[in-house]
């Protein structure tokens, strides 16, 4: 079973970062619900169908069209998404954790070397180990795409916008970041 990261640890990787603690809380809350592992101790992961068609060129297509399509939807996201991740690996290792977001803050397996990774079978295995592991991603993927300005200034439409994409008001992204950035802020945390 992975491990669950300390409130002490939360708190350390913020002021590493010179994020409010409330803000990153958020992110965390919006991005997973605030887990990082089910409760079977795997990784909470979102595999994305339309990713795998990218990385494999659509060659599952027609045997897999459940795994693999050209558009983006979310019909298949009520789905057990672990064994999605697993199905689609034992057709192409690579391509399924590139096309899974992973852990706590729902990194995108093709942001790996983004965030600090030599390759996408070493990003999977941290995010496997730790939510510090997936936090300190997530934290590294807001710096790198350069996010970090709109989180500590919490313009959550822009920060929305930079880290799930031009869709990001469908799932009102913005406003369950202010809210839930509101809960931890009125709770005092940071």
């Amino acid at each position: 079973m992975g491990k669950f990261i300390t409130n002490t640890e939360l708190a350390q990787l913020a002021k590493v970062y010179s994020i409010e603690l409330a803000a990153l809380k958020a992110v965390i809350e919006v991005e997973s619900r605030g887990d990082g592992f089910y409760d079977d101790g795997l990784p909470v992961v979102l595999f994305e169908g339309h990713q795998f068609h990218k990385f494999t060129k659509g060659k599952f297509d027609k045997t897999h069209p459940e795994l693999s399509y050209p558009k983006w939807t979310h019909k298949w996201y009520k789905y057990n998404q672990p064994d999605r991740v697993d199905e689609a690996a034992e057709l192409d290792f690579k391509a399924a954790i590139l096309s899974t977001s992973w852990g706590c803050m729902q990194v995108m397996g093709f942001n790996y070397k983004l965030v600090g990774y030599d390759t996408p079978e070493t990003f999977a295995q941290a995010m496997f180990i730790s939510e510090y592991n997936q936090i300190k991603a997530g934290l590294d993927y807001i710096v790198n795409a350069g996010l970090l300005p709109e989180i500590r200034t919490k313009s959550w439409r822009s920060f929305a916008r930079g880290y799930n994409g031009r869709e990001y008001e469908k799932n009102n992204y913005h406003v369950k970041l202010l809210t839930a950035y509101n809960k931890y802020n009125h709770a005092n945390l940071g």
